[in-house]
């Protein structure tokens, strides 16, 4: 599969769908977009979320900000994630209903 492939897969399999690229470099299983295994997007219902792994969110690769980017241009308007804040989120610091405001550089 190509990456625009994998991509439309994560976007409209279903939970259980999987698949990847030749090299395993982008791939999607159980409703999440993973680039090599850092998870860079998951599906919660209707929620698209991506997480911003590019210069302008916590910088990974290249190859993961274009990734990161791919799935920016396919899902239409996800929830971009800073992955700081996801973190957070896990390890219980900050509740699960916040969000980011990009406007307010803050967590509301």
């Amino acid at each position: 599969m190509r990456n625009d492939q994998v991509v439309r897969l994560w976007l409209n399999g279903g939970m259980s769908t999987t698949g990847r690229t030749p090299n395993g470099n982008l791939s999607t299983r159980n409703g999440r977009l993973y680039s090599y295994n850092l998870m860079i997007g998951d599906r919660m219902g209707n929620q698209v979320r991506v997480w911003d792994y590019t210069s302008s969110g916590i910088y990974h690769s290249q190859t993961t900000s274009c990734h990161v980017g791919l799935a920016l241009r396919y899902a239409g308007s996800p929830t971009l994630m800073n992955p700081n804040y996801d973190a957070m989120i896990y390890d219980g610091s900050i509740g699960a209903d916040r969000k980011w405001c990009a406007t307010r550089q803050a967590y509301v």
